[in-house]
């Protein structure tokens, strides 16, 4: 069956014009027809996004294995240039920032144990931890003390809310008249 793609005096005919008053309808209502995929077209787009997400990866790992390489590369070309005495200086000192990074941060471990321990023995929550230790060990004991004097006033703000309003009556006072009596004419 062939299509009629005439057109006659600027209007379609055939089935163009059936899809043309399809999206006309479409466009006024506010309503967008949705876009209906047949199992290749579907395969094919998944294939397409597949293929370019792994594009985008190699890429990625490309150019960080020539950044590294690059790195390597001019550190070697550097130790090719030293002498015996300055490659054992210059492993010494990579040794030496090495070993103060894992101290700063078996400090920093140790801090937030510390401060820990402190908040359960106190029965805080143990997330303040890392707030804490922020100032470092100097400060520790001051930030627990401003925590818990900041938990007390916020503990007896919320006592003296749900304390507010009438004092409830006391069972045993007597009122003039007993509503149960003044039931019966007396």
């Amino acid at each position: 069956m062939e299509e009629n793609t005439n057109v006659t005096d600027g209007a379609m005919t055939g089935t163009d014009n059936a899809t043309d008053t399809g999206n006309a309808q479409g466009q006024d209502s506010g309503e967008e027809t949705p876009k209906t995929y047949t199992a290749e077209e579907l395969q094919a787009e998944s294939n397409r996004r597949v293929t370019e997400a792994l594009k985008t990866a190699s890429a990625k790992a490309q150019t960080d294995f020539e950044t590294k390489l690059k790195e390597a590369r001019s550190e070697w070309e550097k130790e090719a240039k030293m002498t015996a005495a300055e490659r054992e200086k210059a492993a010494r000192e990579k040794a030496q920032k090495q070993f103060e990074r894992e101290r700063a941060e078996y400090q920093k471990e140790r801090l937030e144990f510390e401060a820990t321990k402190i908040l359960a023995e106190k029965k805080y929550p143990v997330g303040f931890a890392k707030m804490i230790t922020a100032m470092g060990e100097d400060g520790m004991e001051d930030n627990v003390k401003a925590l818990e004097s900041m938990l007390s006033e916020y503990r007896e703000s919320v006592v003296a809310e749900l304390t507010k309003g009438k004092t409830p009556k006391i069972g045993g006072e007597k009122t003039e008249t007993d509503p149960f009596l003044s039931g019966f004419g007396k």
